[in-house]
Parts: structure tokens; C-alpha cells; sequence
């Protein structure tokens, strides 16, 4: 994806690709969801904060390559 845009934010059936990935977690009703944010965090969290509020952020510092997450 040659995007300045966070491949996470690109839209996909009129919602982010992180939007569905959310959605789709919360039909199992989950105490937290938590999502690990790198490569472009500003506007992950300012998406999220818009379609998601409910859901906590967790920087990753290092990041190794792109499926790096701990």
C-alpha cells in the first residue's frame, strides 16, 4: 500500500479496516479492548476516539517490523 494513510485507517465497505476489526469485537461483549498503536498513532487514536471511545490505546515504542506487537 503506497498510502501516507495508516494501512489499519484505508476504508473497506464504508468503514475503516480497524472499524471492522473493532465491531467485530465487540459482539463477544469484552471487559477492554485494547488496541497496540505504532506507525501513525496520531490519527489511529484521533479514528478511534471518533468511532470507538470505549476502546484503550496501548504505544508501542520499538517496533521491529510492521507485525511486531507485544
Amino acid at each position: 500500500m503506497k498510502s501516507a494513510t495508516p494501512k489499519v485507517l484505508h476504508q473497506m465497505a464504508g468503514r475503516s479496516l480497524l472499524g471492522h476489526v473493532v465491531e467485530a469485537a465487540a459482539h463477544f461483549e469484552p471487559e477492554h479492548v485494547v488496541i497496540v498503536v505504532g506507525h501513525g498513532r496520531e490519527q489511529v487514536t484521533e479514528h478511534l476516539a471518533e468511532v470507538a471511545p470505549w476502546v484503550l490505546t496501548v504505544v508501542q515504542e520499538e517496533r521491529l517490523v510492521t507485525t511486531h506487537a507485544y
